[in-house]
């Protein structure tokens, strides 16, 4: 049995924190936390539609390094989105 292995990417809608995400995900058993700032745009929302490994899945959360409530681990809003597919 492999073990999970867990990775935490910043940037991840675009640039090389993307292409990170896209090698990732294909590895099996791996968890992706996809640190994006904005759950809403666009590029994402593709992250939701990406397919992942057996095992494998990414998780998009909501960091923004100029918004306080970012770094705020008990906000009411919605700070992340998983994808199992």
């Amino acid at each position: 049995m492999q073990l999970e292995k867990i990775y935490i990417i910043t940037g991840a809608s675009r640039g090389l924190g993307r292409g990170l995400v896209d090698v990732l995900r294909q590895r099996s058993n791996t968890t992706v936390i996809a640190g994006v700032r904005d759950l809403e745009s666009a590029s994402s929302k593709e992250l939701d539609l990406l397919s992942t490994a057996s095992g494998s899945k990414v998780i998009t959360v909501a960091i923004d390094s100029t918004v306080a409530a970012s770094a705020q681990p008990n906000q009411p809003t919605k700070l992340f989105r998983a994808n199992t597919a």
